[in-house]
């Protein structure tokens, strides 16, 4: 069991290198584009994250003004309750 532990790490670590040792250069130059990949979509990540904070916060003020709304209302129909209770 071992051995064959032993010997699918030696092929596949030997795989990687014949890969790499054949490729070339092209493995810079397909680094250079993961890194510009990675770099594209942490930026489009990132404005992501600012326009969904952007929209919770308006979301957050619309249900906080909702309900002044609603506690006013209460408050103005308990204070015209009052106003027709008395003489």
């Amino acid at each position: 069991m071992i051995g064959g532990v032993i010997i699918n790490a030696t092929a596949f670590f030997g795989a990687n290198y014949l890969v790499k040792y054949l490729s070339g250069d092209s493995a810079g130059e397909e680094k250079k584009r993961h890194n510009l990949a990675v770099e594209k979509y942490e930026k489009e990540y990132q404005k992501y994250q600012w326009n969904r904070t952007k929209l919770l916060d308006w979301m957050a003020t619309k249900h906080e003004i909702k309900d002044e709304v609603k506690e006013n209302f209460e408050n103005t129909d308990y204070a015209l309750k009052l106003y027709n209770k008395t003489p």
